[in-house]
């Protein structure tokens, strides 16, 4: 990409070329000055030391360039980069958006395969690391997952979260899926992990 095309370069190409003028500018007339101007105007009432210093009006070349650095600041945050340009942020957020809206779109009616999958993937991730892999508790430091034979409480249970429990892994809190991932997870714990080796969903479909 060329980047003059940006017009926010361009325009801090332009703002440093004129800093660099004025500087120059203004460092030869004051370097000139220096040489053949002396001291003049009413003191300041307080000194320091016996040092006192003018009171000197403000020069209007500085707060000019005071006043357009505030507008040249408004402009940039309220319609260049921030909020009316490119940016890497809006970028991902517009991929994540779009990648959520097809997500969404592929797994709202799930089939069996797609919801043993989903299930499958979301157990490994939150289940198994207590369970154990193949949800045989890790012999005794979590529930035994093979012994469960009703769907609606598996949903139950992870979604309200198990109390009582007095495992050494401690009670299962509320609230670590949703409803929907619990769903998919009860489907395939019942179908792929319980003795039962049935579920509603599977049977559904």
């Amino acid at each position: 990409m060329n980047w003059l095309n940006d017009n926010v370069n361009v325009l801090a190409l332009l703002g440093a070329a004129a800093i660099l003028i004025l500087t120059i500018g203004v460092s030869w007339k004051y370097i000139q000055q220096m040489k053949t101007d002396k001291s003049s105007g009413e003191l300041a009432k307080e000194n320091w030391d016996g040092i006192g210093e003018y009171k000197n009006p403000l020069p209007i070349g500085w707060a000019l360039s005071f006043l357009g650095t505030i507008v040249w600041a408004l402009w940039y945050f309220f319609a260049g980069y921030p909020l009316n340009s490119y940016s890497q942020i809006g970028e991902y957020n517009d991929e994540v958006k779009s990648h959520t809206t097809q997500f969404e779109s592929k797994f709202s009616n799930p089939d069996k395969a797609t919801l043993m999958a989903m299930g499958e993937g979301v157990f490994l991730v939150q289940c198994a690391p207590c369970h154990g892999v193949t949800g045989d508790g890790i012999n005794g430091k979590a529930a035994n997952l093979e012994q469960w034979g009703n769907e609606e409480a598996v949903v139950h249970a992870i979604v309200n979260g198990a109390k009582g429990s007095e495992y050494p892994l401690g009670e299962m809190p509320a609230g670590l899926l949703d409803e929907q991932s619990a769903k998919a997870v009860a489907a395939f714990m019942m179908q792929e992990i319980s003795s039962v080796k049935k579920n509603e969903e599977s049977s559904a479909c």
